[in-house]
Formats: structure tokens, C-alpha cells, sequence
């Protein structure tokens, strides 16, 4: 974790920067933002605001550097997943990406951190496969999440949404169901051209199973819910267009009765803040329901603590909600996908 600690000031603004790893603070920058004598007050605050800002991303740039390194140290030095065992020194980086958090590995002896290494490659990191390398990357990002505030969290939010992709596009697959999948550049890729490097840049996928036609938008300003930048991360329509522009999308949504399923989708496993994101997604559930009372209403996300998910299960229960499931767990995210492609 990296800490900047401010000294405010209009003239002159103090900074220290410190890290937190393995349990220790380490100094790791310090100094000041200086402003020249009789400069305009806006002027000054222009500067603090742009010299402040660039520290703020030289920190948060040492986290993606370390995924990247992570990456290539995968890539070079193992061939499957049983050789990520091998890799004893950079353990630690593995620890993160299973989620488990600083204060609990104070609490571990190097006996127990090894037998929970071992038992998160061989529980969860060998059944993806080839995969492998991706599956630790990601998790290790998602991780990281709340460390690295708004950018960062825009990064998860892209791999989670990939991940479903993946996901939904298997059934589909599995299913022998004709499907598209939206592009970035504004293009429809037929399922038979569709790859799994285009996952990233899928912004929508459509299918029809000659009884029904569907068309999943990821986040859309849904009418009636929240305001302004309140996006719902997974709609999807009973209805397909080939436009799927903002104007088009809000002239889709003039008919109510063609949103078919909305749902929230959170990737960060970091599970301090896993309680945050459910207060955060509870609420616009809520909004979901009381603006849409005929749509499926879903929650995918990637940390369900203990104390969520007594919650979470009691709306499913109560039919607030209709279908819930873990980001990381390859069976129940495969079971909803299953069962959101056969509604």
C-alpha cells in the first residue's frame, strides 16, 4: 500500500510518501510543491493542483508496473501452473492475488503461507488451464483495487467485465447458440470470427435461440435510476438493434417493457472493502427494483464477505433478487451464465 500524507499550504505544500509491505512503513519520497513569490492565487492553485495530481499518478503507476513485471515473470520462468510453485521469492505476490490481506499474514508462520500458496494454485489457478497466467494477473490487479483509487478501480472494472464476457460467450458456445459480440470500434463480430483476445474490447453481445432474441449492453444510464454518471453495469434487453449508440440505447429505453435484466457487477477482491461496494450496490438494486419491478435484477461480484453475504441470501430468498454469484468461483459463475442465456 502506498500512503501520500499532504502538508497543505498556498505558497508552499509539503508531501511525504511511505509504503506499507510486509507489515512495515517505508519512507519512500518526500518534499515540497513550491510556488515562485507574488505569483496569482490561481496560478498557485493551478500548480499545486497539477504538481499533486503527477504524484499521485507516479504512485499509482509502481502497482501497474509490478502486474506487468508479475506478467512477465510468469511467462518466462513456468510453462503451467504447477510451476508458479516454483516460484517461492515473489510469493508474496501470489498472497495478494488470493486476497488474503497484510494483517493476516502477520498472523501466519511461513509454514502456513506456503500451504496457502500451494492450496491456491492447485484450487483455484489450475483449473483455468492455459489460463493461468491471466487468472493470476487479474486477481492480483483486483487486489489492488482500493490501494489505487478511481483509475485503478476503472482497470478492475474492465477485467471483470472481460471475465463475464468469457463466460457468457462459453455458454453460448457450449450451447450452439448463434451469437455477436459488439466491438469498441463500433463493429458486430459473428461468434463464428469471435476469439478470446477480443474480450477486452466487447461492449455488447447479442444471441437468439429461435424462441427468443436477446442483447446484453454493458453500463448504460438506465431511466428512473440514480442520476447523472449512475450507470447499471449489465442490461439486457429483449429486443436487438444494431445501433447501439447513446441516442439509440435511450430511445430503446423509452419502452420499459423491453429491459429484461439488470444487474451490478464488482470486481475487486480486497476484502476490506468488500462490505463498502455491497452498501454502495445494495442501493442501486434498490433502484432497480422500484423503477423496474418486471426485470430480473442480478449481482455479480467478486468479494462476498461473511457478513454480505447473510444479506444477500436473504434477498434471494425474498425475490429482491433474482440470481447472485461470485466473480472467482469458475461454477457459480458458469451457472449463472447458464441460466442468464436460457431466460
Amino acid at each position: 500500500m502506498i500512503i501520500l500524507g499532504i502538508d497543505p499550504g498556498i505558497a508552499t505544500v509539503g508531501y511525504g510518501v511511505v509504503a506499507f509491505e510486509k507489515g512495515s512503513f517505508l519512507a519512500s519520497d518526500h518534499g515540497a510543491i513550491l510556488t515562485p513569490a507574488h505569483t496569482p492565487l490561481e496560478n498557485r492553485l493551478n500548480k499545486i493542483f497539477d504538481d499533486t495530481t503527477e504524484l499521485i499518478k507516479k504512485y499509482k503507476a509502481e502497482y501497474l508496473a509490478k502486474a506487468k513485471a508479475l506478467y512477465t515473470m510468469l511467462k518466462s520462468k513456468t510453462k503451467t501452473s504447477s510451476d508458479v510453485l516454483k516460484l517461492i521469492d515473489i510469493r508474496d505476490a501470489f498472497l495478494d492475488a488470493a486476497g488474503v490481506m497484510q494483517k493476516t499474514r502477520n498472523c501466519l508462520t511461513d509454514i502456513e503461507k506456503q500451504k496457502l500458496f500451494q492450496e491456491f494454485i492447485k484450487k483455484v489457478i489450475a483449473p483455468t488451464g492455459g489460463k493461468y497466467i491471466d487468472e493470476i494477473v487479474y486477481r492480483y490487479l483486483m487486489s489492488l483495487g482500493e490501494q489505487l483509487g478511481g483509475h485503478m478501480r476503472n482497470v478492475i472494472g474492465k477485467a471483470a467485465q472481460s471475465k463475464l464476457t468469457h463466460a457468457i460467450i462459453a455458454q453460448l458456445q457450449l450451447q450452439n447458440l448463434e451469437f455477436k459480440a459488439h466491438k469498441r470500434n463500433g463493429k458486430w463480430v459473428p461468434g463464428s470470427q469471435y476469439t478470446y483476445k477480443m474480450a477486452e474490447e466487447v461492449r455488447a453481445i447479442r444471441w437468439d435461440n429461435g424462441e427468443y432474441k436477446r442483447m446484453l449492453v454493458y453500463n448504460l444510464t438506465v431511466p428512473g435510476i440514480g442520476g447523472r454518471n449512475k450507470n447499471v453495469d449489465i442490461v439486457i434487453f429483449n429486443k436487438q438493434t444494431d445501433d447501439i449508440s447513446s441516442s439509440s440505447m435511450k430511445g430503446l429505453m423509452a419502452d420499459a417493457k423491453v429491459l429484461h435484466l439488470m444487474g451490478e457487477l464488482k470486481g475487486g477482491i480486497d476484502p476490506a472493502g468488500g462490505d463498502e461496494h455491497w452498501k454502495t450496490t445494495r442501493g442501486a438494486l434498490e433502484r432497480i427494483r422500484e423503477a423496474y419491478k418486471k426485470s430480473y435484477v442480478i449481482f455479480i461480484g467478486a468479494s462476498i464477505e461473511k457478513s454480505m453475504s447473510k444479506e444477500i441470501y436473504t434477498q434471494l430468498q425474498n425475490g429482491q433478487l433474482d440470481y447472485v454469484a461470485n466473480l472467482t468461483n469458475a461454477d457459480q459463475l458458469a451457472a449463472m451464465c447458464a441460466w442468464i442465456v436460457e431466460q
